[in-house]
């Protein structure tokens, strides 16, 4: 019982920093949003000054930062479109099972 009792609070323990590295994963993409943001639109002021015609440099730019930025976001929210929802929980318990 005593063992069950620790178990559960190390797993509490555990949940808790996992939540806190997920909060800080979401937090760093947020960060990253906003600075992709402020840095496209200075960008695109500077390249519709300077370039009037020239904007394929500028597309190019913001689109692979922001291809960037969405796997950033797929990390934050976890979100895996090739594995199905529960893969972590089930494979966690498959490789818990095979170290018994």
């Amino acid at each position: 019982m005593n063992l069950t009792i620790k178990m559960k609070q190390h797993t509490k323990e555990d949940q808790y920093r996992e939540a806190q590295k997920r909060v800080k994963l979401i937090k760093s993409f947020y960060n990253h949003v906003v600075v992709f943001i402020i840095f496209n639109l200075i960008a695109f002021a500077i390249n519709w000054y300077l370039f009037e015609n020239i904007w394929f440099s500028f597309f190019f730019f913001t689109l692979t930062w922001g291809m960037g930025l969405a796997i950033n976001g797929f990390i934050a929210y976890d979100w895996n479109p090739f594995l199905k929802k529960g893969w972590k929980e089930r494979k966690l318990k498959e490789l818990l099972e095979q170290q018994d």
